[in-house]
């Protein structure tokens, strides 16, 4: 209890469009109003950062991918318990590039109507993706509408976990109809989005339900039988994409339930439809 308030190590998280690199220390930082932290950090070159005590951490945001830093803590930067650091310490930070990420939209996409649409997928530091679009007919949609943690339709957001991934990979919820890949633009530590012209890609389009699974081609997903390897975190993204025409509206009364459909493109209602 009695042991002199002391920085340990650092961990910088780049999970983040700016940099964060935590300071840990032997003990919980002081963290209250009081405290003006600028008064104890000093970071060479300047930078527009936000101090915050996180538990036994001093964590600095705002840091630009690609610099190097000098930081100096002065003495006198409070501990939790009342005691305070007793000389300056000298700390180097050098942030690398971002690690390389391919996203896809939030939410189910919906594909827009017209020549020019395409899925967009989002890179950063990636300079070719690789892209597989998979088919399920509407049978092989019941076991997605369950409520399962690995397989929902469409889905709150995109499908991160390479495990899940795989399955669809491997030939296991779907059938695929084109696997290929795709050059993006690729401006260091900056996020790019690149359309993926899906209708032209794969012979015979046709409305329906799609699950598209892009990743970065420089580091391809592991094969069958590698499931216990977990790909890169942010390399690999999957989403459903659905192509239709067709909006439902849904009312519930006394009378029953009344559904309503809307063309997407020209919100004209839309008469003797088979769905």
């Amino acid at each position: 209890p009695n042991e002199p308030f002391a920085y340990r190590r650092t961990g910088i998280d780049s999970s983040n469009a700016e940099g964060e690199a935590c300071l840990f220390f032997n003990k919980p930082v002081a963290a209250n109003d009081t405290v003006k932290y600028a008064d104890y950090v000093r970071i060479t070159p300047e930078a527009r950062s936000a101090v915050r005590p996180v538990d036994d951490k001093l964590c600095i945001a705002g840091l630009a991918y690609g610099q190097d830093y000098a930081v100096r803590l002065l003495p006198g930067l409070p501990a939790k318990d009342g005691s305070k650091l007793a000389e300056e310490q000298k700390i180097d930070l050098a942030l690398g590039a971002r690690p390389a990420v391919v996203s896809l939209p939030g939410k189910g996409f919906i594909l827009p109507r017209g020549e020019a649409a395409g899925l967009p997928i989002t890179t950063i530091n990636v300079g070719q993706v690789g892209v597989a679009v998979f088919r399920v007919n509407e049978r092989g949609l019941d076991k997605f509408a369950a409520d399962r943690w690995d397989a929902t339709f469409p889905g709150k957001e995109p499908v991160a976990s390479s495990w899940s991934l795989r399955q669809w990979l491997n030939g296991q919820n779907g059938t695929q109809l084109w696997r290929g890949k795709m050059e993006v633009r690729n401006a260091l530590n900056q996020s790019v989005t690149t359309a993926f012209p899906i209708r032209e890609a794969i012979k015979d389009w046709a409305p329906g339900a799609y699950f598209v699974v892009a990743w970065n081609a420089a580091q391809p997903p592991s094969g069958v039988g590698d499931d216990e390897e977990e790909s890169p975190t942010g390399a690999m993204s999957g989403m459903w994409v659905i192509d239709t025409d067709i909006a439902l509206t849904t009312f519930t009364g006394r009378d029953g339930l009344d559904v309503y459909a809307r063309s997407l493109g020209s919100a004209r209602p839309l008469g003797n439809l088979e769905v």
